[in-house]
């Protein structure tokens, strides 16, 4: 019931009435809701009104008095029934104005009607005539761009086409495949906004932009860039669309033409590229002073370049010179040598290249080459000449300086090398009297018992002999370094063996001065290595030499090692003394020929000043250099030497070196000569000396003067049927020298063996004398053993010479080697780390050579040199020095197919096989005794 009745009172409300208020109250003052009530019959209003009073009275009477709930119940019954009543009125009343409004919009909508109906009838006819008519132009022109865009979108030239403010609004497929855009992308861009690139040429984008300002047709070439930030260059064409006479957009038709450009762009460059080589040849041909001309046959005409006028002093105004006046510009001889080239050159087609004197018209140029060659045409014929002429006056005299400059020198060398020729001789050839006699006298005084007095007096003579001869060989040394004559060799050598020889030989001079001299190693060094022997000794010589000669206290120390160097392994071999030292000064003054450092020291000590710049050179020639490590004053100095370490195959290492003397060489046996020898000597002394030697050897001598004695005596000696053996000639004599004298009999048919015998020392001399004929050389100073070695060889009655085999150098070993002489013991015998390699050696050498020996037998000549290679290599690195020169003369033997000797060789290395054999197996039992 109450749901029912506030339901009812918000009805109420909707239509303007306070459902509080007094009865028949209109609290609205507005019209609107005044006028709806207003509409109802005033006793249908009131009855509402009383009811609704009626509803309150009784309501708050129950909530304050509680009075009964049924007066509320029935006056909320009776409001129902007043509202229903009102409720039923306003429908009516609704339903009624409805309709009359109904009634007034269908009369006023026919009324607007028929004013609309006449309307149309007026003027809707005309703007549909109008309208059917654009219709019609508008499909024809829809149809007339469908055709268009049909074909922009098949052309290979991008489309663009754009508003009037240049805004793309359509593009064709062609303008995506080359900037890589869709239209989607660009719709509403400016073309130049995101497409040109920065190398565009400012003034042709100017130029469009203006076009397109004025509505003008426009076209240029412009660099675009794609999406993917790629260059291109492109061919633009602009066209303006026009509409009424508007200019409405823009038809932008654009095709890649980069290999266009880049081929133009080549083009350029290199048209400038051929300008400035145009530019620079030019002048180029002005600083080189050539010119060039041609010549037509079919015209005689001539033409020069500009340079060519310069060159023959011409004017330039006067043009080139008729074809007949051109050897006018010439020397006499130098017109005839051109005229014959160029008839050559046109009849034969033959180029030339002279080199001519001028006519002096330009007393600049004295000399021209002038070069020429035929000018052919297209059939092969000979239509012209074309030619060069350059300034080669410097040049020329230049080269001529030059040959005058070189002949000066190489006859000052020439003076040179025959003023240390002729000194050595003069130097060489009274120490031969010197030493040779000192040595006989010597021998003598030694046989009859003299005194140490007199034994000590021939020894200062045979020291300052050899001192004497030490500085000519130093001489010698350094002008063959410097005139670049000095050969080294690269042979397997004994490095320890060089090492203790050098110690040996420098250990009384040390002794003497009271200073201990030792030889040590730093590192492992192998036995043998590929050296210059004689040169490696020489270095260590010097440096030794200098030590011991400068130091007056203390010690020498010469070490030997090995060292690892970015160019491979270095032996090293170092010299320390504990002398004077020496200051900065000096040290700038060391390996300058002939300087000392201190030429107080040269007053004391002497020398050439030439033993380290010799030693120097030496080494570098052997790939090494010799340098100070250190020095200071008061505490000694240190050099070493640093040379390329060749290890020869095979080759053992030693960690230490004794103190002892290896194995010395052998004392040759005594060699008998048997035969007629000539001796041709120009000095009495040395006639003298020389006979003795050979007199004593067994040979027969006879003695001549000068070579044409010796000629002379030859003829005399084969006419009486006792022809000499062999020829033994100076040679540098008066009349007859011996270079003329072994000419002279080569030239004849004579084969008699020729010695050289000279003191000129140089290293072209023993070649010299091989070249005029000689067969063999030696020097002088005589060496006895040598000379007698070398006549031996070439007299045919001589035996072989072999060295008898050699025991240890100690006494105790020969003391143990009873019978020494069929005993051969190996140099490293004493060496506790090698003894037992060497014993395994020496057991397995009388295999190694009867295999050999089998090999020879055989005439095997290709088994024999590689048997004999592998022996000469082992024997020396274990020791066996003999063994290895035998295994070598062995090699030379059957290279040169000789039987007889190499059977002899072979005999001998069985002998030297079995001593060593021997040797190891009697040690080995005299230690069992033990």
């Amino acid at each position: 019931m109450l749901e029912r009745l506030e339901g009812e009172n918000v009805a109420m409300a909707a239509f303007g009435h306070d459902t509080t208020g007094p009865a028949g109250a209109n609290t609205d003052s507005g019209g609107g809701r005044s006028a709806s009530v207003a509409i109802l019959p005033p006793a249908s209003v009131r009855a509402w009104q009383q009811a609704s009073q009626q509803l309150a009275a009784h309501t708050r009477a129950m909530l304050t008095t509680q009075a009964p709930v049924g007066r509320v119940l029935d006056a909320a019954d009776q409001m129902l029934l007043v509202t229903d009543d009102v409720r039923n009125q306003l429908a009516l009343q609704q339903q009624e104005r409805i309709g009359n409004q109904t009634r007034w919009a269908w009369s006023v909508a026919l009324l607007m009607l028929a004013c609309l109906l006449g309307t149309l009838g007026l003027v809707l006819e005309p703007v549909i005539r109008l309208l059917r008519r654009q219709h019609v132009a508008i499909v024809s022109q829809s149809l007339e761009y469908e055709r268009l865009a049909m074909v922009a979108q098949r052309t290979s030239n991008a489309v663009l086409i754009t508003d009037a403010d240049m805004r793309i609004t359509w593009a064709n497929e062609a303008f995506t495949r080359l900037s890589g855009y869709t239209l989607d992308e660009v719709m509403g861009l400016v073309p130049g906004d995101f497409l040109r690139g920065e190398e565009s040429d400012p003034e042709v984008v100017r130029h469009l932009l203006r076009a397109v300002d004025r509505g003008e047709p426009s076209r240029g070439t412009l660099q675009d860039r794609r999406k993917d930030g790629t260059l291109h260059w492109v061919d633009l064409s602009i066209e303006p669309l026009r509409s009424g006479g508007q200019v409405s957009g823009f038809v932008c038709v654009y095709s890649d033409i980069s290999d266009l450009v880049s081929t133009q762009q080549a083009l350029t460059r290199e048209r400038e590229a051929l300008a400035n080589t145009t530019a620079q040849l030019k002048e180029a041909l002005a600083v080189a002073r050539l010119g060039s001309w041609s010549l037509d046959l079919a015209t005689n005409h001539v033409d020069w370049s500009p340079e060519t006028y310069v060159l023959f002093g011409r004017d330039p105004q006067l043009g080139p010179p008729p074809r007949e006046q051109v050897a006018q510009l010439y020397a006499p001889e130098a017109s005839a040598r051109l005229r014959e080239a160029a008839v050559d050159a046109y009849t034969e087609g033959r180029a030339y290249s002279l080199v001519v004197r001028t006519a002096g018209h330009n007393p600049d140029v004295r000399w021209i080459r002038a070069e020429g060659r035929a000018r052919y045409a297209p059939d092969g014929s000979i239509v012209g000449l074309i030619g060069t002429a350059v300034d080669v006056t410097e040049s020329i005299e230049r080269e001529e300086a030059l040959r005058l400059a070189q002949a000066h020198a190489e006859a000052a060398n020439r003076s040179k090398s025959e003023f240390l020729a002729n000194m050595s001789h003069e130097i060489r050839t009274p120490l031969t009297s010197i030493l040779g006699y000192t040595d006989l006298l010597r021998d003598d005084v030694r046989e009859s018992g003299a005194d140490s007095e007199q034994l000590a007096a021939l020894d200062t003579i045979r020291r300052a002999g050899e001192h004497l001869l030490s500085v000519i060989n130093d001489i010698l040394d350094i002008s063959k370094i410097e005139a670049g004559r000095m050969a080294v060799e690269a042979v397997p050598v004994e490095l320890p063996a060089v090492l203790l020889d050098v110690e040996s030989l420098m250990r009384a001079r040390a002794e003497q001065k009271g200073v201990s001299l030792e030889c040590r190693l730093t590192a492992p060094i192998p036995v043998q290595v590929h050296s210059d022997p004689t040169r490696l000794r020489q270095v260590l010589m010097n440096l030794v030499g200098n030590a011991v000669k400068f130091t007056d206290r203390g010690r020498v120390l010469l070490e030997a090692g090995v060292e690892q160097s970015d160019a491979g392994p270095l032996l090293v071999l170092s010299v320390d003394d504990t002398g004077p030292g020496m200051t900065e000064d000096q040290v700038a003054q060391l390996f300058q020929a002939f300087t000392q450092v201190d030429s107080s020291m040269t007053r004391r000590h002497g020398g050439t000043g030439l033993g380290l710049t010799i030693s120097r050179r030496l080494a570098q020639l052997m790939g090494g250099e010799v340098e100070l490590a250190q020095t200071a004053v008061g505490r000694g100095s240190r050099f070493e030497v640093r040379l390329p370490l060749r290890v020869v195959d095979d080759s053992p290492h030693i960690t230490q070196i004794t103190a002892r003397r290896l194995t010395p060489a052998a004392v040759p046996a005594t060699v008998t000569l048997r035969g007629h020898i000539l001796l041709a000597e120009d000095g009495e002394d040395n006639q003298r000396l020389i006979a003795i030697l050979l007199r004593a050897a067994g040979a027969e001598v006879t003695i001549v003067r000068n070579g044409r004695e010796a000629l002379e005596a030859i003829d005399w000696a084969r006419a009486a049927g006792a022809p000499f053996d062999v020829l033994l000639t100076d040679m540098q004599m008066p009349e007859m020298d011996g270079y003329t004298l072994a000419r002279t009999l080569r030239s004849a048919g004579d084969r008699i063996p020729v010695i050289a015998l000279t003191a000129h020392a140089m290293a072209e001399d023993r070649q010299r004398c091989i070249d005029a004929g000689c067969d063999d050389y030696a020097s002088k100073p005589i060496d006895r053993t040598a000379l007698l070695a070398t006549l031996a060889r070439w007299l045919p009655d001589s035996p072989e010479v072999f060295p008898p085999i050699a025991g240890s150098a100690s006494t105790d070993d020969m003391a143990v080697a009873a019978g020494a002489s069929d005993r051969l013991v190996s140099e490293l015998a004493d060496d506790p780390d090698l003894a037992g390699v060497v014993r395994v050696f020496a057991l397995a050498l009388p295999d190694r050579a009867a295999a050999l020996a089998a090999a020879v037998r055989a005439v095997d000549d290709v088994e024999v040199l590689r048997l004999a290679h592998q022996l000469k290599g082992a024997a020396g690195s274990y020791g066996f020095p003999l063994v290895s020169t035998l295994a070598r003369t062995l090699e030379v033997h059957t290279r040169a197919a000789d039987r007889e000797a190499q059977l002899m060789v072979v005999e001998r290395l069985l002998q030297l096989a079995s001593a060593a054999q021997r040797s190891v197996e009697s040690s080995e039992s005299v230690a069992v005794r033990a």
